[in-house]
């Protein structure tokens, strides 16, 4: 299990960057400074020494690194894990997905920045890193030792966890449309739309903005009701997680606001990318762990049978 930790935990960090890399790619404009698929132009591998196509090129060699240890993950859980359903089936789904989303990439590059295709693209990281996340989470703990030593963590904490988890999800699929159709300053002030909380929503892209910042809202609320009722839970990790989701989702809200503010400024879709990511990545990883330390179902034991049975 030791080898399949460090990997998994590789794996997850790398995503994570991979993510990271591909806002500031998004943020620069530089997602068209490699014209071609796998190298960067006809005749040539490696990048010219221009700031775009550095950016870009810089992102494919995360993705090669972030290749390599999934399949490398995937390999040790098939070999010395394949008892545990978990690992071995996260690891293994995450060789699917990747392949996916190489596929995707590639599109991107031949067809030029679609909106479908560039939400396909984040929403399928989205489920990669989601996937790595829970096989690094598992991975830590052994199959014999997950379950049955946190009271604590009780049936409505895990059901507020999957909602949030739930919401935050539908909140970046739409964020992805927003940024897929560049409807990001539909509305140029923050937190009120055209001076109103509710505005006129009859424009393109008004809808998916408005519902864009009320989930963002919801989700900053559902993580301060996930903290609140860590204070009953006893498992250190859980707590650390759920205050790092909530923290993460704060900082999430105050970096779209800024994208806002500031008509786009690269920084700050930087930084709104990776806060999602990284947001997501923190409830993630509280949804495996709460699942993991809750208590295991103990069946009911049966009557013996009376008589005449």
């Amino acid at each position: 299990m030791a080898l399949l930790r460090r990997l998994s935990a590789a794996t997850a960090a790398t995503t994570i960057a991979l993510v990271v890399v591909g806002g500031i790619v998004r943020a620069t404009g530089s997602g068209d400074a490699c014209p071609q698929w796998p190298g960067c132009f006809p005749g040539r591998v490696l990048p010219p020494l221009e700031v775009h196509a550095i950016v870009e090129f810089s992102h494919r060699l995360v993705a090669l690194v972030l290749s390599i240890l999934i399949v490398a993950t995937a390999w040790v859980a098939w070999r010395r894990e394949r008892r545990d359903p978990v690992v071995l089936w996260t690891a293994v789904a995450a060789v699917v997905v990747l392949v996916v989303q190489s596929a995707i990439g590639a599109i991107r590059i031949e067809t030029g920045p679609k909106a479908l295709v560039t939400t396909l693209h984040f929403l399928t990281a989205m489920a990669l890193l989601s996937l790595v996340i829970v096989t690094a989470t598992a991975a830590r703990v052994p199959r014999g030792n997950r379950g049955g030593d946190d009271p604590t963590v009780t049936p409505g904490f895990r059901r507020t966890v999957w909602w949030t988890v739930g919401l935050t999800g539908v909140l970046l699929l739409v964020g992805a449309y927003v940024r897929g159709e560049g409807a990001g300053l539909v509305f140029l002030d923050w937190p009120l739309m055209d001076g109103e909380f509710v505005p006129d929503l009859a424009g393109d892209g008004t809808v998916a903005a408005f519902a864009h910042r009320v989930l963002a809202a919801i989700a900053v609320g559902l993580g301060a009701v996930l903290v609140a009722r860590t204070r009953k839970v006893t498992h250190r990790g859980v707590r650390a997680l759920a205050w790092t989701a909530l923290g993460l989702l704060v900082v999430q809200a105050g970096l779209g606001a800024a994208a806002v503010l500031t008509r786009l400024a690269p920084w700050s879709v930087a930084g709104h990318v990776a806060g999602s990511s990284l947001a997501w990545a923190a409830l993630v990883a509280l949804a495996a762990t709460a699942q993991q330390v809750a208590p295991r179902r103990v069946a009911a034991p049966q009557r013996p049978p009376g008589p005449g049975r």
